[in-house]
Formats: C-alpha cells, sequence, structure tokens
C-alpha cells in the first residue's frame, strides 16, 4: 500500500471512531514511527487501531509536548495537560516577581505524575 493511501484510510478509521483533531493526530503517529526506519503498514495500523479505541496519541508516539519540551510518556505517568503548564507559567511569574535571582527558595511538588513539569519548571525559573 503506498503512503497516501494508508494515510488516507487510516483519517477514514479515525474520523469514524469520532477522534478529535485526527488527521493531526494520525499524521503525528505517522511520522513518529516512521522517522528513522522504513514504513511498517502493521505496525501503523496497530497504533490507528489504538488511538481508535480511545488511547492517547501521545502514549501512542511516547511523547508529549510540556512547555515547547518534547518529553517521553508512556501510560506509567500522566500526560502534561494544558492547566498545568497555565499553573507552572504562574509559580514562574510569582517567583520573578517576589524573588531576586539570588534568593535561596524552595518549591515543594506534589501529585504531578512525573518529574518532567518540575524539570521543564526549572528551566523556566533559571531564564528569568
Amino acid at each position: 500500500m503506498k503512503i497516501y493511501e494508508m494515510l488516507k484510510e487510516a483519517n477514514e478509521k479515525a474520523k469514524k471512531a469520532n477522534i478529535e483533531e485526527y488527521e493531526l493526530k494520525v499524521r503525528y503517529i505517522f511520522e513518529d514511527l516512521f522517522k528513522e526506519k522504513e514504513v511498517n503498514e502493521k505496525e501503523f495500523f496497530d497504533a490507528i487501531n489504538k488511538l481508535c479505541e480511545g488511547y492517547p496519541y501521545q502514549y501512542i508516539t511516547k511523547n508529549a509536548n510540556f512547555f515547547g519540551y518534547d518529553i517521553y510518556v508512556d501510560d506509567n505517568v500522566l500526560i502534561p495537560r494544558i492547566d498545568t503548564e497555565i499553573l507552572v507559567d504562574s509559580i514562574c511569574k510569582y517567583i520573578e516577581e517576589n524573588y531576586n535571582i539570588n534568593d535561596y527558595i524552595r518549591i515543594l511538588e506534589i501529585g504531578i505524575g512525573s518529574r518532567r513539569p518540575y524539570n521543564c519548571n526549572i528551566k523556566k525559573i533559571r531564564k528569568i
């Protein structure tokens, strides 16, 4: 099967499954699976079937974006959501407005699911 045909069939499946932004997600999955290896039709449609069953595409691609950083995710950690970015951004703004660059501060993070938001938070604070 040609790549165009694979993408067309995958888009039709995802559309029938009422996947939001299905064209974008199908393309992300395709590009992620085959960016460094040859196209494998079975592997691609196995991933599309997972997507159609409601499995988050971030878990399929093992990648999520948080504050512009690509981070590894799997079903053992939570996928960072936009509200987490908003929270981290608010914390950074608070720190910037209330502390000097050389002040010693402690940040306690509980219940995030992985250390990724914390690590991104530290990178963002260091830029302040």
